[in-house]
């Protein structure tokens, strides 16, 4: 029974939004990852994005793949493969040259004078200088996996082994249980290696000449690792067993702290270089190359090289660089003056629509515009991009698909989402009521100091006003209410006229307030109406209205008349009488007194008339000139004058 009445409630639901012909978008802007572009500045998150880096193209397809670099002497160079060239990119120029087949895996800038270069497959490492090119190291059998400086030493990973350069040679330093060492940092004052095969991390002691395995895959290749805190920060690729006997690779981003180990990120393709860079950890992929960037918080998408492959990674000072293997080019990574903008996926909405607001949550509020168009492929019959402000509530173009770009305030910006509120037809106000005060009550939230209103008390006096504070004005004023509203959400106008036999008084034009405050003082005795229109004009282009006529209410400019007075035993006894309105007020005054306010003999202000008796203490023989006071409840006062000898 209760799966049918939700049922039902969720179909009277739809119906509803169907019959409202109004709806809502929402664009998560990470979205965006299948087509973002590395040259587009933007880093996506898993639900948001922000500025990321500004990609600079500084050497465009070289002959030959880009498979290491260094900055030596001021100098950024590359080591190529398919004919071993080593070459300064500003410039073009080679440095050196080896065989053809040979790729120049990794270079390494000693000091000012010398270069280390490891050369593939031949299993040597040269050493460049200005005078001579010479094979320091020779292991054919094995590759020359990384030269690395660690302070004043230089190492480097050969198969599974770690060597020292010293007096001129290198000598081994340590030998792992595991096929290739691929990584090597200094933490803490040990050498921390990680390996390809079992997909080890081991921290070794050169003091102790001890090995600990802190962490192992089982089976996989861990690229690199970051500490970060008290975590280890690792980058590998993970063997999976396939179906058909055969073995794939999956990208593995972890976080391990003591026994704990979180998967940061997790993709369904190996990487294929990953470095530490920019405070964090940048990462490639290729077929098709793709970037990737974790700041040690959060894991970033930023953005694919088409169809290029990502063979090599090198940080320097602030910026980075990309090292390709198809268009064989360098990119430079750097974090711009200025971030990109954001510029989202088209947004189908599957039907013409006009968009009526903007809610894009944002960190710090940046600019937003949008621009719309009739096809999903953006041509010169699109709308250009146009600023809208957030929660905007105005409607655009009809048109089925749209375009948002968001222009970051800050590199500390981020995106989150956006909302988009749309009609499809524009639709006529609505009026539910209107209802009309009595003359001179208001509530709280319409008294202000020109009405001079009092606080009213006698709240039983008028049940039927839900305020929770009514005032009595000192002035001839009506407060009128009425309850509108627009199944589009649009911005409604209001015009209030004064209403008398064929004559219509405007009061009030284009307010926004469902309530007005009309000022009866210029107005003579008799019947009226009030009558409100209301408009979207504000949201349309062509509006439209709806308006609504009160019931007829009296204006009285008569005031109260006094009769049946009568002065003895020092009470004065007099009737105040009115034809219109409720007696609201009497007070009165002796030989010059103060006035004082008095209450009928019944106790209770509710008729057109009522009864008074004023005890008046009166020393004997003494004359009194008293003075009385009424008045109605529309404000009309009279005085009545009695003299006592």
């Amino acid at each position: 029974m209760k799966k049918s009445l939700i049922a039902v409630t969720l179909i009277l639901i739809s119906l509803l939004i169907f019959s409202m012909e109004t709806g809502k978008l929402n664009d998560i802007p990470s979205s965006v990852k299948s087509s973002l572009q590395l040259s587009s500045g933007i880093a996506a998150g898993k639900d948001f994005v922000i500025p990321g880096f500004k990609a600079q193209t500084i050497l465009k397809n070289t002959d030959y793949p880009i498979y290491s670099m260094t900055e030596h002497n001021s100098r950024l160079l590359a080591g190529c493969g398919d004919a071993g060239r080593i070459i300064d990119i500003s410039s073009g120029a080679d440095i050196a040259s080896f065989s053809e087949g040979e790729i120049v895996y990794s270079l390494l800038s000693v000091d000012k004078t010398t270069l280390f270069a490891s050369i593939q497959p031949s299993g040597i490492i040269v050493r460049l200088t200005d005078k001579k090119i010479d094979t320091i190291f020779s292991f054919p059998d094995k590759s020359v996996n990384l030269l690395k400086k660690i302070g004043n030493t230089v190492y480097t990973a050969v198969g599974n082994e770690l060597f020292a350069y010293k007096n001129g040679g290198f000598e081994k330093i340590v030998k792992v249980n595991d096929r290739n060492i691929l990584y090597f940092e200094e933490i803490d004052g040990y050498i921390y290696i990680s390996t390809e095969g079992a997909g080890k991390v081991i921290k070794y002691s050169i003091k102790e000449n001890s090995q600990e395995v802190v962490f192992s895959l089982s089976s996989g290749e861990i690229q690199m690792f970051k500490k970060a805190g008290g975590r280890l920060i690792i980058a590998a690729n993970m063997t999976l067993p396939m179906g058909d006997g055969t073995e794939s690779f999956c990208g593995i981003l972890l976080s391990v702290e003591n026994s704990a180990i979180d998967t940061i990120a997790r993709e369904d393709f190996p990487y294929s270089v990953s470095i530490s860079a920019f405070d964090g950890i940048l990462l490639g992929a290729s077929v098709p190359g793709r970037c990737y960037y974790y700041d040690l918080k959060n894991y970033f998408y930023l953005g694919s090289l088409e169809n290029d492959f990502i063979m090599s990674l090198y940080e320097c000072e602030k910026c980075a660089y990309i090292g390709t293997a198809k268009s064989n080019s360098i990119i430079k990574l750097s974090g711009g003056d200025k971030p990109s903008d954001f510029l989202s996926s088209v947004i189908d909405a599957q039907k013409d629509v006009s968009i009526t607001a903007f809610f894009p949550l944002t960190k710090k509020n940046g600019k937003f515009f949008v621009r719309t168009g009739d096809t999903y492929s953006i041509d010169s019959f699109w709308s250009g991009f146009m600023i809208v402000k957030p929660q905007m509530n105005e409607s655009m173009s009809p048109s089925r698909y749209l375009q948002y770009r968001y222009s970051f305030n800050g590199s500390d910006d981020t995106l989150y989402n956006v909302s988009m509120f749309y009609k499809t037809k524009n639709h006529s106000p609505k009026f539910k009521s209107i209802n009309i005060y009595p003359e001179r009550i208001i509530p709280d939230y319409a008294n202000t100091p020109e009405w001079e209103g009092e606080i009213l008390y006698k709240r039983s006096f008028y049940p039927e006003i839900k305020d929770v504070n009514i005032y009595k004005s000192k002035r001839n004023i009506k407060f009128v209410i009425w309850n509108c509203f627009d199944i589009d959400q649009d911005k409604l106008d209001y015009d209030v006229y004064l209403i008398s036999g064929e004559n219509a008084f405007l009061a009030a034009k284009n307010i926004s307030a469902s309530y007005f405050v009309i000022n009866l003082e210029s107005f003579k005795e008799g019947y009226y109406k009030v009558k409100v229109t209301a408009s979207d004009s504000s949201d349309n282009n062509d509006p439209l209205s709806a308006e609504i006529v009160s019931g007829e209410f009296y204006i009285d400019r008569t005031p109260c008349e006094f009769s049946d007075d009568i002065f003895e035993k020092n009470v004065l006894k007099f009737r105040v009488n009115d034809n219109s309105s409720l007696i609201d007020e009497v007070s009165y005054s002796v030989n010059g007194s103060i006035f004082k306010r008095v209450i009928p003999a019944d106790g209770i202000y509710d008729s057109k008339s009522e009864l008074f008796e004023i005890m008046i203490e009166r020393e004997k023989n003494q004359s009194l000139s008293i003075v009385v006071k009424g008045t109605d409840s529309s404000g009309n006062s009279s005085i009545f004058s009695k003299v006592v000898k």
